[in-house]
């Protein structure tokens, strides 16, 4: 099982009081594991599985984080001219910044209000001051709209702009922060996202060089920028109507020219890490899978009674995605991670993948007709990775061909058919959930988070 195999990259002890012969063969392995040096792990699934490659690139390249590479020394970071930006000012301030991310933010402000910008939602502008809030804008109703905790937390005041620069595996890296400059915590964040990129960074170049490849991001590219603008708009499931963007995605990547925004605070670390596996075209073969997800798609909607979004497919690319980087972050935060932490976050997806699930199909019985309709990857982002988390020791570490492709899709038939759908939770399992709006985060700090997409 993956969970004995993370074990032994985590190096467990054995007690020396046991005396079986299993378990003296399984210490056996586990030294024979640390004298060689390179993590082995289970070897009997017909290739490198994320288990087998995926923990040791993550652990490589955090130590090589940690011993090379100083934030505070290697980082020049440099504040714009203005700390309390509103308005205009914002994003004039932005365009010297980021021009593209400033332009994106533009095309938001001129779209028509339920217009989805590429994956880029109107709230954003809408936090940043640019536009009227929808909740101000209708005022009708005669009770007052209830409070989230980004409202409470506002604490007035405009934005400020930090930019750092850097070098990361002789690529040129620029990383802009969007944040509140009354919030002295969100300030000081950006010094943590830079370790979280240089981190994803050297994943990934290390991953390619384990799979065959070359020990680049992307291969031909020098340059990579990335914008984060910390919204404290929290994830949240609607009772009935469509699951979009709004509600669950936090960032947007854009495949031509290699640009990474995250636009939510909410589990800010690990969002940056998938849309960097994005960016780095990990999952580029996966886009191919039509006539898979042709298949697959009828399969689902007869086996498990779930409708994917329209026209649309499973996206099983967006699985694959956000199955290593919740693998990845949880290195990131953890560098020695082993069962606890694997199984935590296992008990996290189920539970939240169950939540979705009960909210999508509670009145089907009655109607026929599902709860809610996804208009963004849903079954990719929560189901598809709780089936996979499961079954990690079959999942091809990079699916680079058709062979990896064909692997991946038969850790996600088998996953889906071990799980089916996910199992409904009691009232006591379900209360944490449902009372923190959406999983909320397990970690003390509101940024580091390790759940979900």
């Amino acid at each position: 099982m993956f969970i004995e195999s993370l074990g032994k990259t985590c190096r467990c002890t054995v007690s020396e009081s046991s005396t079986s012969k299993s378990t003296l063969r399984r210490k056996k392995e586990m030294n024979n594991a640390r004298g060689k040096g390179n993590n082995v792990l289970r070897r009997d699934s017909g290739g490198p599985s994320i288990g087998e490659v995926g923990g040791s690139c993550a652990r490589r390249a955090m130590d090589d984080v940690r011993t090379g590479f100083d934030v505070q020394k290697d980082v020049d970071w440099k504040a714009t001219s203005c700390t309390d930006c509103t308005g205009d000012e914002l994003v004039a301030r932005l365009e010297e910044a980021d021009p593209e991310a400033a332009q994106t933010v533009r095309e938001r402000v001129a779209a028509p209000k339920d217009e989805d910008i590429s994956y880029f939602p109107r709230f954003v502008v809408e936090e940043l001051g640019l536009v009227p809030s929808s909740s101000s804008s209708s005022s009708t109703s005669a009770s007052p709209p209830q409070q989230t905790r980004s409202d409470r937390d506002d604490g007035g005041g405009g934005w400020s702009i930090v930019v750092g620069t850097t070098g990361i595996d002789g690529m040129d890296v620029t990383l802009t922060v969007v944040c509140r400059s009354a919030d002295v915590r969100e300030r000081l964040e950006h010094e943590r996202l830079m370790v979280t990129v240089a981190f994803a960074v050297r994943c990934i170049s290390r991953l390619r060089e384990a799979c065959g490849g070359v020990a680049e991001f992307a291969p031909g590219r020098r340059a990579l920028r990335v914008t984060v603008i910390l919204c404290r708009r929290e994830r949240e499931i609607p009772h009935a109507g469509v699951i979009g963007p709004k509600h669950v995605n936090a960032g947007v990547t854009s495949l031509m020219t290699k640009h990474v925004i995250v636009y939510r605070a909410q589990h800010v670390h690990k969002v940056l890490v998938h849309e960097l596996v994005h960016c780095a075209g990990l999952d580029a073969q996966l886009h191919g899978m039509h006539d898979m997800e042709a298949d697959a798609d009828a399969w689902v909607r007869a086996g498990l009674g779930y409708d994917t979004v329209a026209g649309g497919g499973l996206r099983c690319h967006e699985a694959y995605v956000e199955t290593l980087a919740c693998y990845w972050n949880m290195f990131r935060w953890c560098p020695r991670a082993g069962r606890a932490e694997w199984e935590g976050e296992r008990a996290l997806f189920e539970a939240n993948s169950a939540s979705i699930w009960r909210q999508q199909t509670r009145h089907r019985q009655r109607s026929g007709i599902p709860t809610l309709l996804e208009a963004t990857h849903v079954l990719a982002y929560y189901h598809i990775k709780a089936a996979l988390w499961s079954m990690l020791h079959l999942v091809p570490a990079w699916p680079k061909d058709g062979l990896g492709v064909s692997a991946f899709w038969s850790a996600v038939k088998a996953g889906l058919r071990r799980n089916g759908p996910p199992r409904p939770l009691s009232a006591r399992q379900a209360a944490p959930f449902e009372s923190d709006r959406f999983g909320g985060d397990r970690s003390t700090a509101l940024m580091t988070g390790i759940g979900d997409p």
